[in-house]
């Protein structure tokens, strides 16, 4: 089969699921709702629905990366390594985000009973992997700007 008709496929399919979720959404945006309570007033299917299929075309979007990523990798196994490269610098990264986050609960969190020593840990971490992705994004961007203008210099 050649480039062509696999990417007229490939669009193709890429626009019926497109489509299907823009049917389901319209669908779901039709359920009405209590304005006092905000429950929802009848059948709520067409929303489950909606969001199932979210949630099936995230699936079925990770299980295409994995595949072709991994197929990738065994095809060209050289052009995979700054890619790992990559990962591993942002997996110690969130190392770091980890060790550094407090596992205390807040006091005015303490009545929640999903307030628990491990999804604050995890928050934590969160919330300084961010931070720390984006000093080093502003820090390289520094460098990078830097180094630019030194090389402009250079040349004159």
């Amino acid at each position: 089969m050649s480039q062509k008709v696999v990417g007229l496929i490939r669009t193709l399919g890429v626009g019926l699921l497109l489509l299907l979720g823009a049917i389901f959404i319209i669908g779901a945006m039709g359920t009405e709702v209590d304005p006092d309570t905000n429950e929802p007033i009848g059948s709520v299917t067409s929303v489950v629905t909606s969001v199932n299929y979210a949630v099936y075309l995230v699936i079925g979007a990770l299980i295409a990366i994995v595949v072709f990523g991994v197929w990738s990798i065994i095809q060209h196994p050289k052009r995979f390594i700054p890619t790992l490269i990559g990962v591993v610098v942002f997996g110690i990264l969130v190392l770091i985000g980890y060790s550094m986050a407090s596992s205390e609960i807040l006091p005015s969190l303490a009545e929640n009973p999903e307030a628990t020593a491990k999804a604050h840990k995890w928050g934590g971490a969160g919330i300084n992997t961010t931070i720390i992705l984006v000093i080093l994004a502003l820090a390289l961007i520094l460098f990078g700007s830097v180094m630019g203008i030194m090389r402009y210099f250079s040349k004159s």
